[in-house]
């Protein structure tokens, strides 16, 4: 098995533990434990609906994820470790993918972290940003969350609202070809681009999930809720399908940009 290919095999493993989290959450979802609560006002014309109770997330999705967010972290470093002997160098403790806090220290850990690499090697890294508010931001939340997750007993996830079924007038434009929402559209605008690091607020009891005229809406409107991670100064209400799928594109990119830099 060459360099690359064994890169690639624990990122095959780490991709593993993201579908299992997935699973795990998908599991969770069906069985529906959210309550949803509705307030007609007859003078008005309008109805309410609120959520009326939030389970507590199993500790077991928290630990699952852990367990994502670190294999994931590991392929990084199994990435550097596999540069720096393909470099003819020596790994020494330091040896780890480079992540930072600020932009202006990034060059001096990546020659730290991997050393004896290729100027064009070097290059890529610099391309990738990894640090605070770099196009490799999203890196450096994993790393953070990494560290969280070893240092404390769980990560703090919490329930967000991502879906709901469309109004009858909603319906009506959809299949008119009249707007872009699909069928099980909510709040689409934030949703659309990831580059916008969509968030969503922790669902509570009494959380308003929106106001609907009584004509526009069937008698039960259905509402669907996932997962997200809350980890403050770090990542706050984001859905956990949304950061786990574009952090594992984003690692599967990275490793394949390194491609020529093992051979």
């Amino acid at each position: 098995m060459t360099a690359f290919e064994r890169v690639q095999a624990k990122y095959d493993w780490a991709k593993k533990r993201v579908d299992d989290f997935e699973a795990a959450v998908a599991d969770f979802r069906r069985s529906n434990p959210h309550t949803i609560g509705r307030e007609d006002n007859v003078e008005t014309g309008q109805v309410r609906f609120y959520v009326q109770q939030v389970p507590a997330i199993p500790n077991e999705l928290a630990f699952t994820l852990g367990d994502a967010l670190h294999n994931l972290r590991s392929t990084l470093d199994h990435l550097a470790y596999a540069l720096v002997v393909a470099a003819g160098g020596t790994p020494n403790r330091y040896t780890s993918f480079p992540i930072g806090e600020l932009d202006k220290d990034f060059k001096g850990l990546a020659k730290r972290n991997v050393p004896s690499l290729r100027q064009p090697c070097y290059n890529i890294l610099d391309r990738i940003q990894a640090y605070k508010r770099g196009g490799g931001h999203r890196l450096w939340q994993l790393n953070k969350l990494d560290i969280v997750d070893k240092h404390r007993l769980l990560l703090t996830v919490c329930s967000v609202p991502v879906g709901r079924s469309m109004t009858l007038s909603e319906r009506a434009a959809f299949r008119t070809k009249k707007t872009f929402i699909g069928p099980y559209t909510f709040a689409a605008l934030q949703m659309v681009s990831a580059t916008a690091n969509p968030t969503s607020v922790p669902m509570q009891a009494g959380y308003e999930l929106g106001f609907f005229d009584a004509s526009d809406v069937d008698q039960n409107v259905g509402f669907a809720f996932d997962i997200a991670i809350n980890e403050p100064n770090i990542i706050e209400g984001m859905p956990t399908f949304l950061f786990l799928r574009g952090l594992a594109s984003e690692i599967l990119t990275i490793i394949n940009s390194f491609g020529p830099c093992l051979s």
